[in-house]
């Protein structure tokens, strides 16, 4: 017995089974010792152990103990049992040596043996492990003695065993469970350790289905299944003490049973309440942080699964933060730390994807970039298993640093963030072999971590694939899209051949194959001009529609026969839509747009019709969707506006025009640099303005709300500087405080412009400040455009004409202080400006002739008809003031000179010089911005330059020195620079210390295709460019006036005419007040003598005037002297225009 005892306590101190069997054995055995003996000190130890074995589990006991009092175990009462010592030390003696394997036994205790032995099976064999529990249940019914023993270890073995060999919740696991359970006595102190393992293999019978399934996650659970599992969890709940070691585990499980249960019936407010409470409870009760960031982790896990299922946002707020506690409680570079970064990082992109302000991308950036540098990268003392989670991790994080890098640049534009998609900083790691902790996949949690790993790696992928797709497109590059698609098959091929038994895993590489065909589909196309057959395009937009319907809150439409295969599908993909981000639904919506209007213009009649309906609705929804990159929105617009003008629907796409209109702004952000500017604009946004206008005024909007819209779209580079310019007056008054942090922060921009990370944290800063304003009374505008009272205001001095051109019907909308009307123009179309423009380049006497005659025809003459001047004032001083804002190509056309023709010379009173005295304004903004700045008080000095040309110029400019001397004279104060001595250091250093400027020299316009800001602007006398780009940063606060004796330096990029992107502009919006440019080349002679006349009619110091006259009015008079001198030469005499207040 010796022996026996020094076993029992040595297998209790290895700590297999040192539970209460161990207790009750040897007390048995001491007893046995005793009643042998009459030692009462084995009889005192036995009275010990045997009592509380009869108060932890008395069916352990044997009778007459089991039957036994309380008071019976002691020394005098275990002696009183002397009489039954026969029976009683033969049926323990029989116990002791059955339970120690010691020979025969009966049958029964052979079972409760194997029960036990279940728990040492090694390596675990879940077949064998099951044929034992079955044979335990069969020879010990639920009331012998030894059945709820017997029964509990089977269970627990079993289960275990179920788990290792990924069998949770198999049969014979739950079966083994469900008879422990049956078998338990009331009120036993095991019974919440009973219940916790079958609610473990409850779970485990919900999450079995989807476990080797593509559509894993996807199923909503059986409802039955989770309901039993949470009314365990709650019985057992009910039971546990608070110190029981148990309690966390439970607290653990019937977290995930809440979970299930609200997967599989959301609506449940008591279960969301109940699954809240439970997992905040678990974390707050564990024992160390490690601990506690796992709680927080799982109850993130679920609440983010509840929000992708039903989109409700009470779960978003939850999961938000219980991934911030689970971080925050994670030790510092702990395998904790690195499994909460991933959480935490997927909150912080759902919210970037979700917000409409691109400020958002920052933080999921950032974050994303200190988990690739930290937490992500193995530590020596790292176990397999947290190798693999941190390998888990960092493939996680340049998946989706790069997919938000993608999303960031598809709201912005910004080059940058495309760029570092492209050129990984980390790219080796990208592509590296897996690494070998991911690779040892023999239990469940390897495969997991293995199946995890891969996933990560080819999601990864494919954010690499869209970005090089998109970029080759944009660059029209079939090889580069070639190239992506055969890259990334390779990358799917290798990546797959790691888990080929993994079904999930092979069926989403099916689906990736097919987007690498897409890319060879893409490229051939490319070098074809030929698009996707139109038949693989709608059955891809017909598949797309279906997949995200339930998320636009609509019903998924039948893509075919209704059978239970097709039903099954179709309900598997509608779940799978809540499993989208919000910008993936943006993706497969805008191509679910573009096929349905390309299905509206391919088809005739009723079919035609039903697809321009659905084109219609997707539009609709495509504007109203906040993960909508206003890249996107711009393109789909313009698209639809192309198949409205096939369809001669005009009206019905206002909507959508309207809302691109209001997305263009975005393209223009301030964290973007002007480079990436400016390509968005020439890529996107040409021609949208003028659309949107024309499609509002045929859709029944006034002529108000039509140039609200027009002006929304047109000088969006320099939008808010000017409205800053314009309304911090205002608010310095009302909100002195505000108006001082946006001034702040205004400036923090300017000096961060060069600087692309500093410029966006500049820029969050500038918008946010932005935000701030427009939340105070009185400035919900602020930045914005006048409209209203403030819109008439403008018109007080003289009538505004924006004029607008549109394939079906331009207008012309007139501001007056009594509103705006909306005059058609049925004979001038974009096309037909385009042929003016082409003609006017040739500047010969006859093309700009015919030009200004068809002007006047068929634009100029309504507009002033309209206006009420059909003929001259009695006197030339009479005529009054009128401006013109054109839009698109009609920017560079001669308005101001447009007049009928008798023979070679223009007939008196029927032209726009007679009639009126005109200016110019790029924007409505820009116009109001000038007219908020003062005229530099006291006599002028001007800056005047002459840059005639290099020695062996093709084309010298001979009157260049002598005009700048003479202006110099005429002005009677200033400074001249000439030729060489005009190099761009001596222009910069001069220029703010003149309120005039004077050039005469060459000037460039900017190319198609080219930085419209730096390829242009003024030839210097050293070779160098006086550009917009350069003129934009200079500080000017006593700049008035600027001539700009050049060729063509009102003439800007076409694609980018309502950017008004030439230097005559640049000049006006830095500060100049009043600026003369030219819209193509002028003879020399005829440019000097203009020049001469201008400045002796605006000649403040003439001892002739009393007051000289403005510069529009002087530029008139030179002009109109001009004509006067040569009448039949109008290419010499039309070119100026004046642009100002």
């Amino acid at each position: 017995m010796e022996s026996a005892r020094a076993a029992l306590l040595a297998d209790s101190e290895l700590g297999r089974w040192g539970d209460v069997v161990n207790v009750q054995l040897l007390g048995l055995l001491a007893w046995c010792r005793a009643l042998d003996g009459g030692d009462r000190e084995e009889l005192r130890f036995a009275a010990e152990w045997l009592e509380m074995t009869f108060r932890c589990a008395p069916g352990l006991l044997p009778e007459p103990l089991r039957s036994a009092r309380r008071e019976r175990f002691t020394v005098d009462g275990l002696s009183a049992l002397a009489d039954d010592r026969g029976r009683a030390l033969g049926r323990a003696a029989e116990f002791i040596r059955a339970g120690l394997g010691w020979g025969e036994a009966r049958r029964e205790v052979a079972a409760y043996v194997r029960s036990r032995r279940l728990l040492r099976t090694e390596p675990p064999d879940y077949a064998a492990s099951a044929r034992l529990a079955q044979q335990v249940a069969a020879r010990l019914p639920g009331s012998h003695w030894l059945g709820f023993a017997a029964r509990v270890r089977a269970a627990r073995s079993l289960g275990g065993v179920a788990i290792a060999a990924g069998r949770i919740g198999s049969e014979d696991a739950l079966r083994a469970a469900r008879e422990a359970v049956a078998a338990l006595p009331e009120g036993h102190p095991w019974e919440a350790t009973v219940l916790l393992l079958l609610q473990i293999h409850l779970n485990g019978v919900v999450l079995r289905e989807g476990q080797d399934s593509a559509t894993a996650g996807l199923r909503p659970p059986p409802l039955d299944a989770c309901l039993r599992a949470v009314e365990v969890g709650r019985r057992a709940l009910a039971v546990v003490e608070d110190d029981d070691p148990d309690r966390l585990r439970l607290l653990r499980t019937q977290t995930a049973s809440l979970g299930q249960s609200l997967l599989a019936r959301p609506g449940d407010p008591a279960a969301r309440d109940e699954l809240r409470r439970h997992g905040r409870l678990e974390a707050a009760e564990q024992h160390d942080p490690a601990g506690r960031s796992n709680a927080w982790l799982q109850l993130s896990q679920y609440m983010f699964l509840l929000f992708m299922h039903t989109r409700d946002e009470y779960f978003f707020s939850e999961q938000a933060t219980a991934a911030g506690n689970a971080f925050g409680c994670a030790p510092p570079g702990s395998v904790e730390h690195a499994r909460a970064a991933r959480e935490l990082g997927r909150v912080k992109t759902m919210t970037a994807s979700r917000s409409p302000d691109p400020a958002a991308f920052d933080e999921p950036i950032d974050f994303y970039r200190s988990v690739i540098e930290g937490v992500g990268r193995p530590v020596a003392t790292d176990s397999a298993e947290d190798a693999a989670e941190r390998a888990i991790t960092l493939a996680n994080a340049r998946g989706i640093l790069k997919e938000v890098l993608e999303a960031r640049y598809q709201r912005t534009g910004e080059w940058d963030s495309r760029l570092d998609v492209l050129l990984t900083a980390d790219a080796s790691d990208a592509s590296a072999p897996a690494p070998p902790a991911v690779l040892a996949a023999g239990d469940l949690t390897g495969r997991m971590n293995r199946r995890q790993w891969i996933n990560e790696a080819l999601r990864e992928a494919m954010t690499s694939l869209i970005s090089k797709f998109e970029q080759a497109q944009e660059d029209g590059s079939p090889a580069a899209l070639r190239a992506a698609g055969e890259e990334f098959l390779a990358r799917v091929d290798e990546l797959a051949a790691l888990a080929p038994d993994d079904r999930q895993i092979q069926e989403t590489a099916v689906g990736y194959r097919g987007m690498a065909q897409h890319a060879e589909s893409g490229a051939h196309g490319m070098e074809t001009g030929e698009d996707m057959p139109f038949e693989r395009l709608v059955a891809m937009g017909r598949q797309h529609k279906e997949w995200i319907a339930p998320r636009l809150g609509a019903p998924a439409p039948h893509a075919g026969p209704v059978g239970p295969e097709e039903d099954e599908d179709r309900r598997l993909r509608r779940l799978s839509a809540h499993q989208l981000k919000d910008h993936e639904v943006a993706r497969a919506l805008e191509l679910v747009a573009r096929t349905e209007v390309m299905q509206a213009v391919r088809t005739e009649g009723e079919e035609s019709a039903d697809a321009w309906a659905r084109a219609l609705e997707t539009g609709r929804q495509l504007t109203t969707h906040p993960a909508v990159p206003p890249m996107t929105l711009v393109f789909h617009a313009r698209l639809m506006a192309a198949a409205a003008e096939r369809l001669d629907d005009w009206p019905a796409v206002a909507p959508v025009l309207a809302a691109a209109v209001r997305a263009a702004g975005e393209l223009v952000s301030p964290r973007v640099a002007p480079g990436d500017r400016e390509r968005m604009l020439a890529v996107y946004t040409g021609g949208l303005s003028d659309q949107a206008c024309a499609a509002a005024l045929f859709a029944g909007a006034t002529p108000e709300e039509a140039l609200v819209l027009l002006e929304s779209a047109r000088g969006l580079l320099t939008a808010a500087r000017l409205g800053s310019m314009s309304d911090l007056g205002t608010l310095r008054r009302a909100f002195p405080a505000s108006a001082g942090r946006f001034e702040a922060a205004s400036a923090e921009l300017e000096e961060a412009r060069n600087d692309s990370v500093r410029r966006r944290r500049a820029a969050a800063h500038w918008e946010a400040e932005r935000k701030h304003i427009r939340g105070l009374p009185g400035f919900e505008d602020f930045l914005g455009l006048p409209t209203g009272p403030r819109l008439r205001e403008l018109a007080a001095d003289g009538p505004l004409v924006a004029v607008t051109l549109h394939q079906r019907r331009s207008h012309a909308l007139l501001v007056t202080p009594d509103g705006v009307d909306a005059v058609p123009l049925p004979g001038v179309t974009h096309e037909q400006a385009g042929d003016w423009t082409s003609r006017l380049t040739e500047a010969t006497a006859e093309a700009v002739r015919q030009v200004l005659a068809e002007l006047w025809q068929s634009l100029a003459e309504p507009v002033l008809d309209a206006l009420g001047h059909p003929a001259p004032p009695t006197a030339p001083d009479d005529r009054p003031r009128l401006w013109w804002i054109p839009s698109g190509p009609a920017a560079f056309l001669p308005l101001h000179a447009a007049g009928r023709f008798a023979g070679d010379v223009q007939v008196a009173g029927e032209n726009v010089l007679d009639r009126v005295v005109s200016s110019y304004a790029p924007t409505l903004r820009s116009l109001r911005h000038a007219r908020l700045r003062t005229a530099p008080a006291g006599p002028p000095g001007v800056l005047s330059i002459a840059a005639p040309g290099a020695v062996g110029h093709p084309h010298p400019l001979r009157e260049a020195v002598e005009e700048a001397e003479d202006v110099r004279e005429l002005v009677r104060g200033g400074h001249v620079l000439l030729a060489d001595k005009a190099d761009r250091d001596s222009v910069l250093a001069a220029l703010p210390g003149h309120p005039w400027l004077h050039f005469a020299g060459h000037a460039i316009a900017a190319p198609d295709g080219t930085r419209a800001t730096a390829a242009g602007g003024l030839v210097l006398g050293d070779g160098t460019l006086l550009s917009p780009e350069t003129v934009d940063g200079l500080s000017l606060p006593a700049a008035g006036l600027a001539f700009l004796s050049g060729c063509g330096t009102a003439r800007g990029a076409t694609a980018l005419a309502d950017e008004s992107l030439h230097v005559t502009a640049a000049l006006h919006l830095a500060g100049y007040r009043d600026v003369i440019g030219t819209l193509w080349p002028v003879r020399d002679a005829a440019a000097s003598a203009i020049a001469r006349s201008f400045y002796r009619e605006t000649n403040p110091r003439s001892p002739a005037r009393v007051r000289a006259p403005g510069p529009a009015h002087a530029l008139d008079a030179a002009l109109r002297a001009a004509r006067s001198a040569a009448p039949s030469r109008p290419e010499l005499w039309s070119s100026h225009q004046h642009i100002g207040p």
